[in-house]
């Protein structure tokens, strides 16, 4: 989180954009177990309430489809996800959601988990209706480990 919190303002933000568009496209699933339910009815609650979207910034990609990655360091993984932030931002990460909603479920708490993480994080950087409505039901908020 640390590597990402470095990261321009433009690219945190659309981070906090794909956040929500994960917890909306939650929200609107129909299908759900245990391995997923509390994320369901978190994304639920948060985007029930949410009154403006996060901003999303059309951002450009010029540089290469494939990367060889480290995932243990930070540095390199955080890079990793501003290429992606920057490569789809035109698509409104629509291709990064469709897979998602459809992963298996424990990998979508996780998912969940981790945006979850990231929300408390660019809320003490980053100013946005978004992030403090969804700051109500953060606090406090534990995700079952299943």
């Amino acid at each position: 989180m640390e590597a990402l919190a470095s990261q321009p303002s433009n690219v945190r933000e659309n981070l906090t954009y794909l956040g929500y568009a994960w917890l909306k496209a939650l929200s609107e699933i129909c299908y759900f177990d245990a391995r997923n339910e509390a994320s369901k009815r978190l994304a639920d609650d948060i985007i029930g309430q949410v009154r403006q979207e996060p901003k999303l910034h059309q951002l450009s990609y010029d540089g290469t489809t494939e990367i060889e990655l480290n995932c243990r360091d930070d540095e390199q993984a955080a890079w990793m996800l501003r290429c992606y932030l920057c490569a789809d931002s035109g698509n409104r990460y629509q291709s990064f959601l469709d897979y998602a909603i459809y992963s298996h479920r424990t990998l979508q708490q996780n998912l969940t988990r981790f945006f979850l993480e990231w929300f408390v994080r660019a809320a003490k950087l980053d100013r946005s209706s978004f992030l403090e409505n969804a700051g109500v039901y953060l606090r406090g908020c534990v995700l079952p480990f299943i």
